[in-house]
């Protein structure tokens, strides 16, 4: 268990908010707007994949995987992240093509 980050499983979006609020925009623009970006970039690759898959390292609670599972609806999305608590609120959303590890030391399943 991460403690430091499980800390901030409950208050993460209002946290990112905050930070967010000193542009004028609101969490929501901000992961949808680094979504969006991640398309442009990669599109082009992962839609000629016929088994695209992203990995989301240090998802936190899941929402940018959310958003992502929308830009690309043919690929298998996972997220990763050291804190349990932001696991349990990612695996909570129960989406599809979705998995959800937490580990330490970097160490991937």
């Amino acid at each position: 268990m991460n403690k430091p980050f499980d800390s901030y499983a409950e208050q993460y979006a209002n946290v990112i908010a905050e930070g967010a609020r000193a542009s004028g925009e609101t969490y929501e623009y901000m992961v949808e707007l680094r979504a969006r970006l991640f398309y442009g970039v990669t599109a082009s690759v992962l839609n000629q994949s016929s088994n695209p898959a992203i990995l989301d390292f240090g998802c936190g609670t899941g929402y940018t995987i959310e958003r992502l599972s929308h830009w690309f609806p043919n690929a298998k999305l996972c997220g990763y992240d050291t804190s349990s608590e932001s696991i349990a609120h990612a695996i909570s959303r129960n989406m599809n093509r979705t998995s959800f590890n937490h580990g330490g030391n970097c160490q991937l399943p």
